[in-house]
């Protein structure tokens, strides 16, 4: 199963913080390095990816990918914007 998402935050609207769940205040040094609970942003991960095992792949080093979802992402990506562009 492959996939991809693209959110879009309005200026008006949520901001990306409160979403994922972060405090507004805190800096980009603060956070970097840190991971954060994927039920936060995700609503569809597969039964394996349990949050204790996503952990454990992010400290062992690079997450393997399939380049398939490399691809999806930037292409679903741009129809969005030519999307809001065209509004």
């Amino acid at each position: 199963m492959f996939g991809t998402s693209v959110l879009t935050f309005s200026p008006f609207g949520m901001k990306l913080e409160e979403y994922i769940g972060i405090p507004e205040d805190i800096s980009i040094t603060k956070i970097q390095g840190q991971t954060f609970p994927p039920s936060g942003y995700s609503q569809s991960l597969p039964d394996y990816a349990t949050e204790e095992k996503i952990h454990s792949w992010i400290s062992n080093g690079p997450i393997p990918t399939i380049s398939v979802g490399q691809a999806l992402g930037p292409g679903a990506l741009v129809s969005q914007l030519v999307l809001h562009l065209l509004d």
